[in-house]
């Protein structure tokens, strides 16, 4: 999603979860051989270098308890000078368990976000509080 929000500004806000900035970094990608992959290819697909793209404003998401790509987010952070984006962390959360409770509140802020700008805010308590109203009241 951060390519996504990189690329176009079609969009009136966009929410990135657990980003990598650099897909040749990640684990997921150590068996590939890269290099039989062009090095422009693995370029253009490394959000870290075409975060001053982002014209519309940009979520990015992540929880900050293994496993998760925390770091990533942080290095994306600190490399970013953007006003577009917006890192932030769900404390508590990993990767896969903030997924469920922060996508039932973002859908309700966008169902909700109907003037004629994007008006949508977060902020890392709010995200930390729902998380844990959702696993508290999903047992």
């Amino acid at each position: 999603m951060v390519l996504t929000a990189e690329a176009t500004d079609r969009f009136r806000a966009t929410f990135a979860f657990g980003p990598l900035r650099q897909a040749t970094l990640h684990q997921l990608f150590k068996q590939t051989d890269f290099d039989k992959v062009d090095d422009r290819e693995w370029l253009l697909r490394a959000p870290i270098y075409w975060l001053a793209s982002v014209k519309e404003p940009l979520f990015v998401l992540e929880g900050n308890k293994d496993p998760s790509n925390v770091i990533a987010l942080h290095i994306m952070r600190e490399k970013s000078h953007n006003p577009n984006i917006k890192f932030m962390e769900v404390e508590g959360a990993t990767h896969f368990t903030s997924l469920a409770p922060i996508t039932a509140v973002l859908a309700d802020k966008i169902l909700h976000d109907t003037g004629p700008t994007m008006n949508i805010t977060l902020d890392e308590g709010d995200l930390f509080r729902d998380f844990v109203r959702f696993t508290t009241t999903s047992r």
